[in-house]
Parts: structure tokens; sequence; C-alpha cells
């Protein structure tokens, strides 16, 4: 019995944890993240990252990325609503869209916006406030799209900053490499294509589940 876990940290998920462990009710734990943020120690929990469905994102077939900048998710965090602001207020036209719980964006229409975006934004700031590696970072590579993700530490458990991704630190440096990257876009390719290669190479959907059955002693 494998349970999935999206978050997990301290007051969340852990305490289920324990107690499922001590009904031997799991054989193992998969929390999608990499904040590895808890105190305790758990033998039979691994942390990997937000599958995501290759029928959903992927880059584009034909045309061109015709947004220059998008994010697309909830905007109900305050760090989110800090710098889509400041975004505004500076003259930045970003697309905004979603969420799923909140608009009813469709996948297929939320993956679809994300292939014709030339950046892609995402924030790391979890619900209490601690840095998360969210679904969005391999939602963005997978569809060829540059991830502009603000500085944390979790993310690099999996990537390089300015190898695989752009980390910006506060509200100008996010709008001076917004500029920067659509501005040349030979170097913002560059990154675009080692990013996608990685997720393609390290971290696609068959590679979640063989890291997942490896550790039940079973073949995928």
């Amino acid at each position: 019995t494998v349970f999935m876990w999206p978050d997990v940290f301290e007051g969340w998920g852990s305490n289920e944890i324990k107690d499922l462990n001590n009904k031997n009710y799991a054989d193992l734990h998969v929390c999608w993240g990499a904040e590895k943020n808890l105190d305790v120690h758990y033998e039979n929990l691994i942390w990997l990252w937000a599958p995501q469905d290759a029928s959903l994102y992927h880059p584009l077939n034909s045309g061109t990325q015709d947004l220059d900048v998008s994010f697309l998710g909830s905007t109900r965090y305050s760090e989110r609503q800090t710098y889509l602001n400041y975004l505004v207020k500076n003259g930045i036209s970003v697309y905004i869209d979603g969420g799923q719980r909140e608009k009813g964006l469709p996948p297929s229409k939320y993956a679809g916006l994300m292939r014709r975006s030339k950046i892609s934004l995402n924030f790391p700031a979890g619900p209490e406030g601690n840095d998360q590696c969210k679904g969005r970072v391999w939602e963005i590579l997978a569809s060829k799209s540059l991830l502009l993700e603000r500085k944390n530490q979790p993310i690099k458990n999996y990537l390089t900053p300015d190898v695989h991704y752009v980390e910006f630190d506060g509200e100008q440096d996010l709008v001076k490499k917004i500029n920067y990257y659509l501005s040349n876009s030979d170097e913002r390719q560059r990154i675009v294509e080692k990013g996608h290669n990685e997720y393609m190479k390290k971290y696609n959907s068959k590679e979640f589940w063989r890291s997942v059955m490896r550790e039940v002693n079973c073949d995928l």
C-alpha cells in the first residue's frame, strides 16, 4: 500500500504518516516535493516530484509562443499578489489565469496557455509560508516555457539556476529578468532546452513511477 502526499510538513501529513505506520497500514509514503523539512525521519517516506501527464504537458506542436509572460494558478496567496501587482504597476504585460478551483480553468486550457508562454512564472511559497517545489515547476519545463522562479532552496534539490531555469530575488529583479529574457531570445531558448531535456531525462512520469516501484521491490 502506497500513500501519495502532495504536501508534507509539520502539522500537515506528518502525524497522519506516523499514525498509518503505527497501524502497519503503509508500505511506502511518497511526497510530491523536495522540501525534506520534517524534524522526524520516516524510513518509508521518499521525496520525489509531482508527476505530469505527457498528453497535457508538452511543447507546442505548431505555431509560435504568442504570450510573453504568464502566471497560471490561484492568486489567493499573498506572495503571488505582491509580485503580480508590482509587474502590472511597472508596465509588464503578464497574462494571469486560473486556478482550477477558483475559475474552473480546464486542465487542457491551462496546459495550452502554458505552451503558448515564452516565460512562465512560479512562486514557491506554500499556504503556511514555507517554500515548496510546486508541481507548476514540472508543468513549465515539460511545456518548454522559460521558468522564472523566486529564489528558494527546495527547487535546487533538483535543478540548477541559470542552467535549467532562472531565479529572481525581489520584485525589481523579476522585472529586470523578464525584460532581459524577452529581449534575448537565444539565451532564453538555451535555458528552455536544458530545462526541458533535464525534465525528459530525469523527472518525467515514467521515472517517477520507476522510483516508486523500486521502493516496493517491483518492476514497472
